[in-house]
């Protein structure tokens, strides 16, 4: 049982912590820097942040076995359908009238 653990739930979990991570920083960019000055500049290290940490993660997770790197990128897919679903999406307007 341990085994198993190691070797299927945890590389997909941490991809799909880091899929959460991705996702939610994009939507978090998306929500708050369309009113704001200089928004290309915040995009633009959001965008870089997020790359950065998911990358970096994903190789650390990946590192141990080309199985680790396939389920790491599983669980970052399961938390894109996660967090893009639209029957779990709130109507959220970026624009205040």
């Amino acid at each position: 049982m341990i085994g198993m653990f190691s070797d299927i739930i945890w590389p997909l979990s941490a991809g799909f912590l880091l899929g959460l991570f991705f996702f939610g920083g994009l939507w978090l960019t998306v929500r708050h820097c369309l009113d704001r000055p200089h928004a290309g500049v915040w995009f633009s290290l959001s965008f870089l942040l997020r790359v950065v940490v998911s990358c970096s993660g994903i190789y650390l997770v990946g590192a141990a076995s080309p199985l680790h790197l396939l389920l790491c990128g599983a669980g970052f897919l399961i938390a894109r359908f996660v967090m893009t679903n639209p029957r779990t999406q709130r109507k959220v307007y970026a624009y205040k009238s």
